[in-house]
């Protein structure tokens, strides 16, 4: 939003918007950056590595589109028609783009979010399929889950697509040289806000994960190695986070295997 020429912000719908306007972007208040980077420079900086990365005209419009796609459906409404019957609002203006940007229509949208089919007989094709409505938190959810794995699905063709830069472009090197390098792993993301998502909890796990690894590879196992060998070193003393570790994961009693139990309980909520 910030670096988005007029003409991006036109094809995109964002002529009239900011950061606070949209409920994804705005629920933290985060979005007023308060540490001096220049989101415009960021963006532009971010074009320049996906040209470099080969990335298309039409590959770079494609992403801008479902991202923006996201941010508007974040405010889309889902009305109660019935306790078992919902509509997504027809009349709510960030609709529009959200159907533009996708290239879908309303009634397949409405359908897709606001019903389920049942599927009677062995053979699919030749079944019968009954359509049955939702409730509106079932509807809203199902948005939710559906901005979530969109989100997902591109972050995932993107890294897929910087692999395959990647080893194209080692592939070069490996003409003209051993292929030897430095690599470098940041591990550290751990972040604590008022209120922590599931996903936050997801992504401090699996960075506490990492700092075991780090821990038990680069500390424990080389120290040990110095031991057997008689090598003289000062000791590096560190924190063992094993026992964060278990309280999220331990099978039968970390918070994973208890959202689990929870979520093969009949009637469970978030």
């Amino acid at each position: 939003l910030a670096g988005a020429s007029e003409e991006e912000r036109n094809e995109f719908f964002l002529a009239d918007y900011q950061p606070e306007h949209f409920a994804i972007t705005s629920k933290s208040g985060t979005y007023d950056r308060r540490d001096g980077v220049s989101d415009g420079k960021l963006f532009s900086e971010l074009k320049t590595a996906m040209n470099g990365l080969g990335f298309s005209k039409e590959d770079q419009k494609n992403i801008l589109a479902v991202t923006c796609a996201i941010l508007f459906a974040s405010n889309l409404k889902i009305l109660k028609l019935s306790d078992d019957h919902c509509q997504v609002d027809e009349t709510n203006e960030f609709l529009q783009p959200v159907l533009s940007l996708l290239g879908i229509n309303y009634d397949d949208f409405d359908t897709a979010l606001c019903t389920f089919s049942i599927s009677a007989g062995e053979d699919s094709a030749m079944s019968d399929n009954y359509v049955r409505s939702v409730p509106q938190a079932r509807a809203v959810t199902g948005l939710e889950a559906l901005m979530k794995s969109t989100y997902g699905a591109l972050f995932d063709l993107m890294v897929y697509k910087i692999q395959r830069s990647s080893e194209e472009l080692d592939d070069m090197a490996d003409m003209y040289s051993s292929g030897a390098y430095i690599g470098v792993l940041d591990i550290f993301g751990f972040e604590k806000f008022g209120v922590n998502s599931f996903e936050q909890l997801c992504i401090n796990y699996t960075n506490e994960a990492f700092q075991r690894q780090f821990n038990q590879f680069v500390l424990e196992h080389a120290q040990r190695e110095y031991e057997d060998e008689g090598i003289e070193w000062s000791y590096i003393n560190f924190h063992n986070n094993q026992d964060v570790i278990d309280l999220i994961d331990k099978r039968g009693f970390g918070i994973l295997a208890i959202l689990d139990d929870q979520c093969k309980t009949v009637g469970t909520t978030d």
